[in-house]
């Protein structure tokens, strides 16, 4: 399981164009790390959104099985309003016998880098996943 966190401190960001009412419409997984999720077949990828340290996972996504290749876009059942605070997400592998593997667990602020409608996530460096959002 990789666990990082785009930011150390709870910090707000002043991005250049005004997100009080953007919404996430999809998310681009652009990076899964090579590793055998399941035996014998490729990862059912699923990911899982919440303000951080929240109970439950306020949103989740679609699942896209057998994931062979990325980028792929996984989109969320429900429009997910964002914040100038500090959200967590989860990018599992869903198993159905067994725990779901945690691929990612992230820690980030969706306004700190936003530009043009993508806020880019980044893993030592690596581009691993982008949401997309829109403004309304």
């Amino acid at each position: 399981m990789l666990i990082f966190s785009s930011c150390e401190e709870t910090e707000t960001y002043e991005p250049e164009e005004n997100l009080n009412n953007a919404y996430i419409e999809s998310v681009r997984i652009i990076n899964v790390p090579p590793y055998y999720w399941d035996t014998g077949s490729s990862p059912d990828l699923q990911l899982k959104l919440s303000i951080e340290n929240s109970s439950d996972w306020t949103y989740i996504s679609e699942l896209r099985e057998e994931v062979e290749e990325v980028p792929i876009t996984l989109r969320l059942f429900d429009r997910a309003k964002i914040s100038n605070e500090d959200w967590e997400l989860e990018l599992i592998d869903k198993d159905n016998l067994n725990a779901d593997d945690i691929i990612y667990r992230i820690i980030f602020n969706p306004f700190k880098d936003a530009d043009n409608g993508k806020t880019p996530i980044y893993n030592n460096g690596l581009l691993v996943l982008e949401f997309n959002y829109i403004i309304s």
